[in-house]
């Protein structure tokens, strides 16, 4: 019964990091990320955490290790830091997904090279990055849509 208390806290936790991470990346890539493509991207990532989460987890408690010690030097309430260590260390690893899935998308969507055919939206992959810095491009410098580059 015990075990079970923890489940609605892990899946909120991890329904609120693909949420957010899914508005993050729908800001920088636009509306050229597919959802089919997100989750792929995800799922992917997560595989690849899956397997280094515990040692991420002993890593994060290496780092508060440190951290004890220095309220320990200055005579602080250690008790503060039991919710911070738990949190950390149980959902902290899931951070790497994030970083993971964000620093993909932004190489792939945002920093692409405009292709020499204008308006074309369909075909490969560096197409549709291309389309989808052009339309980033168009809204942060005011350019009508209907403007060739």
């Amino acid at each position: 019964v015990d075990r079970l208390f923890h489940f609605p806290r892990v899946s909120f936790a991890a329904m609120a990091y693909i949420a957010v991470l899914y508005w993050d990346c729908k800001r920088c890539a636009g509306s050229s990320l597919s959802k089919k493509e997100y989750i792929t991207r995800v799922a992917a990532a997560f595989i690849r955490v899956a397997p280094v989460y515990p040692f991420l987890a002993v890593f994060i408690s290496c780092i508060f290790m440190f951290v004890i010690s220095a309220f320990e030097a200055l005579h602080l309430n250690l008790d503060i830091l039991n919710w911070p260590i738990y949190y950390a260390v149980l959902y902290g690893p899931f951070s790497a997904v994030y970083w993971s899935v964000k620093s993909r998308v932004v190489k792939d969507f945002r920093y692409a090279l405009p292709t020499s055919e204008p308006g074309r939206t369909t075909g490969s992959a560096s197409e549709r990055r291309a389309t989808g810095y052009q339309a980033w491009l168009r809204e942060r410098q005011n350019i009508p849509s209907d403007a060739t580059f």
